[in-house]
């Protein structure tokens, strides 16, 4: 009897700890999530191809053609947003499915650089010719893409 007794404390106790662990397991598939939402400008213009990370992880993606975006982070997780002319912008998920941002122009980093084809060069190290347009004269075109507005 007293055998039987200590087997049966003995699974017990693998009983318990085989559950504990289950339920961290379970606890900590949890705290991942699916957050989406759409990325946009100043003017309510959605922005395809904006790199959205999980801060100090490998998982990452990008918005579509419509802005839209949708990554698994935990609910304590950090979003990284980043594209080229605009300021690269962090946000706290806080628990929440939904976040949808503004991101600002960062036109500083626009001036040094010229587009020449398929490269680009600084704007210093050209010795011909350079045609120059201004940013605020492309707001005022109502075209979708740089090569129509040149």
């Amino acid at each position: 009897m007293g055998n039987l007794l200590f087997n049966v404390n003995q699974w017990n106790k693998k009983a318990g700890l085989f559950l504990l662990l289950l339920l961290f397991a379970s606890v900590s598939s949890l705290k991942a999530q699916n957050i989406s939402g759409v990325v946009s400008d100043a003017k309510g213009m959605t922005i395809p191809g904006v790199s959205v990370t999980v801060k100090n992880t490998q998982e990452g993606t990008t918005t579509d053609i419509d802005g839209k975006y949708e990554i698994k982070a935990a609910s304590n997780a950090v979003l990284v947003f980043s594209f080229i002319g605009f300021k690269t912008q962090e946000i706290a998920v806080n628990g929440k499915k939904q976040i949808s941002i503004v991101l600002a122009e960062n036109t500083e980093s626009l001036d040094e650089v010229v587009v020449i084809g398929y490269g680009k060069q600084k704007k210093s190290d050209i010795n011909g010719s350079i045609s120059s347009i201004k940013a605020e004269e492309l707001q005022n075109i109502p075209q979708v893409s740089i090569d129509q507005m040149m």
